[in-house]
């Protein structure tokens, strides 16, 4: 089930190829500043455009947009979505390869370990902060990583029940995205839940790859959550 993941982070990664510009997926945005009234500088990939946008939008903050060109040359965006941010960075990194072997091998007792003695010997703040954050995530069973690909870490947690993984991920060009993988009737079946139908069209075009010989069936969301979010939770280090 974990392979789907992996699967998933291949995807994005084939998105990086894709010209900024192209209308028909989502882009990733960096608002610069505010020029003036409903309008922005910002930055795509290595451009810095000014556009307007009706909706109030906050400097240094990125955002998820479809972008079009208007009739006069212009930049229009729509239906923007502010990327998550990450208050905490799970000091678990894998690459695709190593993922699946050191998930199936090692247990949820050995990383809480791991982050126990993370926690004794941290340098600052921050770093215990970290190392915290993942182990109150495993203490409620679920296991916060990056994958990391070439220059590239893209989030991932997931949640290992019988025959079935739920996990969130937050990607680079697919943006955050949930999920359930999970059997039935002798299929493997993934449920796919994203913020927008473009990229549901994109990803139909993998389906196959993503389902073996099960289903995928996609729904699309404009807020999905993380599995677990540390802001929530009081402290507990209890191992």
């Amino acid at each position: 089930m974990v392979e789907k993941i992996a699967k998933l982070a291949q995807l994005n990664a084939k998105l990086q190829k894709i010209n900024h510009f192209n209308s028909t997926l989502p882009i990733l945005i960096q608002i610069l500043k505010k020029t003036k009234p409903n309008h922005y500088l910002l930055q795509v990939g290595n451009k810095v455009l000014e556009t307007k946008s009706y909706k109030e939008l906050l400097p240094n903050t990125r955002y998820f947009a479809l972008m079009n060109t208007t009739s006069n040359g212009g930049i229009m965006l729509s239906s923007l979505i502010a990327q998550p941010k990450l208050e905490y960075q799970t000091p678990a990194t894998f690459s695709l390869s190593q993922l699946e072997e050191i998930l199936e091998k090692k247990s949820l007792q050995e990383f809480k370990e791991q982050a126990l003695e993370g926690i004794m010997g941290a340098k600052n703040k921050q770093e215990f902060m970290n190392f915290a954050y993942f182990l109150v995530g495993l203490q409620k069973k679920i296991f916060s990583f990056f994958i990391q690909d070439e220059e590239q870490k893209e989030f991932v947690q997931i949640k290992k029940k019988k025959n079935q993984l739920e996990f969130y991920a937050l990607f680079s060009h697919l943006g955050p995205l949930r999920g359930k993988v999970y059997e039935f009737q002798q299929e493997i079946i993934l449920d796919l839940y994203v913020m927008y139908q473009e990229i549901v069209s994109y990803l139909n075009q993998f389906q196959q790859q993503l389902s073996g010989v099960g289903l995928v069936r996609f729904f699309v969301e404009s807020k999905i959550e993380p599995l677990f979010d540390f802001k929530e939770q009081l402290l507990d280090l209890k191992i």
